[in-house]
């Protein structure tokens, strides 16, 4: 709940800054993706990639900051659920194999820098940073944070309902893991207002 306040706090300061006279509208969206992540675990020579859905949920606030760009300023809740294998080899066993299930939580604050180059059609850059990257393994959990930069393409609808496509770098730091992934998401946002 702490990290979902200073989300909310660093979004509500963000917009302040912005002229409230120009064009803005306030946004929910959701969208459904793929990742590769591949993760080392801090300390070892160890590292493994998983793969797996997530879907994630966002709520933007947006400002024409120009004629040509407008800026979606919010926040986002992520959940991935991966699987994968670990191969390593025993000096004293041989070669093994571990499988691993786990899933991933994240909150954070994201910036979309949208252009609007076409009627219709608007390419786009996101960053993302998360205040809470969570990686729960069975009995193991590992908490850090971590960033993303992406770009994509969104489609209008019509002026309430907007299509959207990206794909996503993202790189966390947690208590004994460095992960990093690769994302396609497909989705969709609402103009509420």
């Amino acid at each position: 709940m702490k990290n979902f306040l200073k989300v909310f706090i660093l979004a509500a300061g963000l917009v302040l800054c912005f002229n409230a006279n120009s064009f803005a509208n306030f946004s929910l969206g959701g969208w459904v993706g793929y990742a590769s992540t591949e993760i080392d675990v801090v300390g070892h020579d160890e590292s493994f990639e998983c793969t797996g859905p997530q879907f994630g949920l966002k709520a933007h606030y947006n400002i024409a900051i120009s004629e040509t760009f407008d800026l979606g300023i919010g926040a986002y809740f992520r959940y991935s659920k991966y699987s994968g294998s670990i191969d390593m080899y025993d000096p004293w066993m041989g070669p093994m194999s571990f499988d691993v299930d786990f899933t991933r939580q994240s909150i954070g604050a994201d910036i979309n820098l949208i252009y609007q180059v076409a009627e219709g059609f608007y390419p786009y850059a996101r960053f993302a940073y998360s205040f809470s990257d969570k990686f729960d393994m069975g009995d193991e959990s590992e908490s850090g944070s971590g960033w993303g930069i992406g770009a994509g393409v969104e489609y209008d609808l019509n002026p309430t309902i907007i299509l959207f496509g990206e794909i996503m770098y993202e790189s966390s730091s947690l208590d004994g893991l460095d992960a990093t992934s690769i994302a396609f998401n497909i989705g969709a946002k609402f103009n509420l207002f």
